[in-house]
């Protein structure tokens, strides 16, 4: 009687054990760290006009973007994320499934709304650009951005909008590191138990 061992395994790793002994709110809570600093966002969009805010916030959407890839992708080396436009960043993080057909739909808003900004001169923002922005906003989004403290009754504006996007979008893709790590530790859980069953043949 052999035992029978599997050299294409590799052994367990620091970062494997350390993954193994962490409890899994505490992975969440590891994988639940910001992208970008909220306060200095929020301050650089109050800062300027409407249309430098549809810029900046498109630029900061752009990173959450890359960011949410370049977690998600197995292999993130074999791809240039950062040569990618905005629209085929945004394509591909939704034929992946990390982000629902609401938020694309306020990104691709975005998107044209940026780009009639950054190709023609003096372009001025119209009261239907920023209607048909703010409209795609979710239902559960605008409420919230309405339910904020100390915020002045109104319509939610382009500055909110914006702004809440971005957090929502980082927070998504905060949530979808947290359920990696869950899924990494559950198959390394199974991985030291399958290994401690001694699989053997007749010699």
């Amino acid at each position: 009687m052999r035992e029978i061992e599997n050299p294409s395994r590799p052994p367990l790793t620091d970062e494997d054990l350390d993954i193994l002994a962490t409890p899994t709110k505490d992975l969440y809570a590891r994988a639940s760290v910001p992208s970008f600093d909220d306060d200095k966002y929020r301050d650089r969009l109050k800062s300027v006009s409407e249309w430098q805010q549809i810029v900046q916030g498109h630029l900061y959407i752009d990173h959450v973007l890359s960011r949410t890839l370049s977690e998600a992708l197995p292999n993130p080396d074999k791809i240039d994320i950062d040569r990618m436009g905005f629209a085929s960043k945004m394509q591909l993080v939704a034929a992946m499934g990390l982000i629902t057909d609401d938020i694309v739909g306020c990104f691709r808003s975005l998107n044209k709304l940026r780009n009639r900004i950054a190709h023609r001169l003096e372009y001025e923002i119209s009261p239907a650009d920023r209607r048909n922005l703010i409209s795609l906003l979710p239902t559960f989004l605008r409420q919230h951005i309405e339910s904020e403290p100390d915020r002045e009754p109104g319509p939610v504006n382009i500055f909110e909008f914006l702004f809440f996007i971005a957090v929502y979008s980082d927070i998504l893709r905060q949530r979808l590191e947290g359920g990696r790590l869950v899924s990494r530790k559950m198959n390394l859980r199974l991985r030291t138990v399958v290994a401690k069953e001694n699989v053997v043949f007749n010699d």
